[in-house]
């Protein structure tokens, strides 16, 4: 990898006075996971170059980035510290007693996550701590209902954070101007994935592929109606959805009454790499936010031309006619434009090569890490 050098602001994160931490908690990466994935291999980008960047995490967690490929042990039990999947006030007792041992200085938040009010609580109330958050949710870009107990969290993590990095801007027009907190609030310049991971050569294949959680959010059945639509004219092609969740059982059941169970293969994957490697077209079909998702992404950077959703910033990465197509919410405009991509092999080909080129030229772990050093670095100053 070609690395850019570390800015100024990298200095005061070398300080003597603690290091900085990152907290992930959770489950599993397979099948979701996105914000999980991208500040795992952004911890571990800072702790090759020098900054004293602490990861503390949970065991199943950290066994399912182990399985995705997407963790070692860098710096050793330095620069990791592990805490069991214990309930939630044990696990967040155990995040603070490391906070605490390890005299961290900055700890910051990727997720708003119930399981660890306890250990907010606590942050709050601990003089000498800078807390910083990252937005992650798209729903909080747009007018969308979102639970009561999910904005009292949200608002509550916003009010006591020093710093707030978002990765969308209508989360400022929203939220953080009308509550008055814009002036703390950054926009990151982008998202990033495993350029060198996903960008190696490989024989592609008619294989459309669709990766995220089975939720009614991303829309899995739109793409298996859209299939159908595609069998009974006639087209050929073999695809995977890949993921889990809520609707899991609903999209086998629909996948076997339009009779594609032999040309659709559902399942959770912690690894998307070899496959995305093998497909030519990506499939993300969500309601209201395309982007950043951490499966684009990774799809585009391992040349593949997308039809997405036009909803929300999706724009940013899927250049309708460039990178790939842009189609509403309805199964036959998604199967006329998978059916274009089908029967034109070099056009498919012409918009994945641009896909990847953008992801190479502007979504970069380089970019976004000079980002996060920059925005840590005001929260400490």
């Amino acid at each position: 990898m070609t690395t850019t050098s570390v800015p100024i602001g990298a200095a005061i994160l070398r300080g003597e006075q603690g290091p900085l931490a990152v907290v992930l908690s959770g489950k599993s990466l397979a099948g979701s996971g996105g914000a999980e994935r991208r500040f795992f291999r952004l911890w571990a980008y800072l702790v090759e170059r020098g900054i004293d960047c602490l990861l503390i995490t949970n065991a199943s967690l950290l066994r399912s980035a182990e399985r995705a490929g997407i963790f070692t042990k860098h710096g050793g039990k330095e620069h990791v510290e592990v805490v069991d999947d214990s309930f939630a006030l044990s696990r967040a007792l155990a995040i603070y007693r490391v906070i605490r041992r390890r005299r961290c200085r900055l700890i910051h938040l990727p997720l708003a996550a119930k399981r660890l009010i306890p250990l907010y609580a606590l942050l709050q109330v601990t003089p000498g701590i800078r807390v910083t958050h990252t937005v992650t949710a798209s729903y909080f870009a747009h007018k969308v209902p979102v639970s009561l107990g999910t904005r009292l969290l949200s608002r509550w993590l916003w009010s006591m954070s020093d710093r707030i990095d978002s990765l969308y801007h209508g989360f400022l027009n929203l939220y953080a101007e009308p509550l008055g907190f814009a002036s703390k609030v950054s926009v990151s310049p982008c998202s990033f994935t495993d350029i060198e991971k996903y960008s190696r050569t490989c024989l592609k294949e008619d294989l459309i592929v669709f990766a995220g959680a089975l939720v009614a959010e991303k829309n899995p059945l739109l793409l298996i109606e859209a299939l159908g639509i595609l069998s009974a004219a006639g087209v050929r092609f073999r695809a995977i959805v890949a993921g889990s969740g809520p609707l899991a059982g609903a999209v086998a059941a629909r996948t076997s009454d339009l009779a594609l169970s032999d040309r659709v293969e559902i399942g959770a994957f912690p690894d998307m790499s070899d496959i995305f490697c093998r497909s030519s077209i990506f499939v993300s079909l969500q309601q209201t936010e395309n982007y950043p998702s951490q499966s684009l992404l990774e799809a585009m950077a391992a040349r593949n031309a997308v039809v997405a959703t036009a909803v929300g910033e999706t724009g940013l990465l899927v250049r309708h006619g460039e990178t790939g197509l842009l189609v509403g919410s309805n199964a036959s405009e998604l199967a006329e434009a998978l059916k274009e991509l089908l029967g034109h092999p070099r056009l498919r080909e012409k918009m994945a090569i641009a896909a990847q080129s953008l992801i190479m030229r502007e979504h970069r772990l380089e970019r976004f890490a000079d980002y996060m050093i920059a925005f840590w670095a005001d929260a400490l100053a």
